[in-house]
């Protein structure tokens, strides 16, 4: 099959596709044929050496979502051949994924597979946060940072259905497209928005550092920050905080592909590339003309 191997750290000029050998599922996992696998910042930041601590071996594969059909089953998993499904996994760069069984679900008709690619990290990681992390109630001022990305352009749609009141950072050209996801108010990220703001029960932020410890004078005693980028500053006493980690669940990914299949949500999907032009996919995902997800097209 063909698949994208990095075989030393640098720029997106390190993803070279190769002929591999197609894997075989094991007890508990499947074989699928990919259909559409997304691009995450992740991705980048594992071929940029920045998480080495990640990477096993060398050569590696890169990506960690997709769309697609089971082709081959091992033992002990419930799902059958022919199934169209989405999940997560390693290596998704390739024509063919070996995934664990129980980090996949069943695609609703409904779902296509371009959006399906879109949710089992970047949708699935905003409803986490949202649900469970950050246990939002409806009323609740909520402060998300990067709201025309991955995982902030499903935030700010989720917390609107859960009745919250959304404030969303972006960049200048992003604040229409984020006040049409129904943001209440969207502040262009180069403003001091610390300036502007009080009162907030809950802040998202996979920005950095630096916006993080901005966040912490706009939260009321009590407030929760959520970082998606590892552990937070030390924060003032009454604040509190959380480094999210996705736990992959089949539950999480049967609920956002309803709420895509149904129409309470809608993936924005910027562009689709070939498997050939992964670099530029990459180099084009954390650009700031991106809105919403990058997409690889396999079939």
């Amino acid at each position: 099959m063909n698949a994208v191997e990095v075989e030393q750290f640098g720029g997106p000029e390190q993803l070279k596709v190769a002929q591999v050998a197609r894997p075989k599922p094991g007890p508990g996992q499947v074989l699928v044929k990919v259909s559409f696998a997304s691009v995450n910042a992740m991705d980048w930041k594992l071929v940029a050496g920045h998480l080495k601590d990640w990477v096993k071996a060398m050569p590696f594969r890169p990506g960690g979502d997709f769309s697609g059909v089971v082709q081959g089953v091992g033992s002990g998993t419930d799902l059958s051949l022919g199934a169209p499904v989405f999940g997560a996994a390693s290596g998704c760069y390739a024509e063919y994924v070996v995934a664990d069984a129980e980090a996949i679900a069943t695609k609703p008709e409904a779902l296509s597979f371009e959006d399906a690619a879109t949710l089992p990290i970047a949708g699935a990681t905003a409803w986490q946060a949202l649900h469970d992390d950050g246990a939002l109630k409806p009323g609740q001022r909520l402060l998300i940072h990067g709201g025309s990305g991955g995982v902030g352009h499903f935030a700010v749609q989720i917390a609107k259905r859960m009745g919250a009141y959304v404030i969303a950072t972006a960049s200048p050209d992003h604040l229409t497209f984020v006040k049409g996801l129904g943001a209440d108010e969207v502040i262009d990220y180069h403003r001091p928005f610390e300036n502007e703001l009080k009162g907030i029960d809950l802040v998202i932020d996979g920005s950095g550092r630096e916006t993080q410890s901005r966040s912490y004078g706009v939260m009321k005693p009590g407030a929760l920050l959520l970082s998606l980028i590892g552990p937070p500053p030390e924060p003032p006493r009454g604040v509190r905080v959380l480094a999210v980690m996705l736990r992959h669940s089949r539950i999480t990914l049967d609920n956002v592909g309803q709420a895509v299949a149904t129409k309470q949500l809608k993936p924005y999907i910027a562009r689709t590339f070939s498997l050939t032009d992964a670099g530029e996919a990459q180099t084009f995902s954390h650009s700031k003309d991106r809105c919403g997800k990058v997409l690889l097209r396999l079939t």
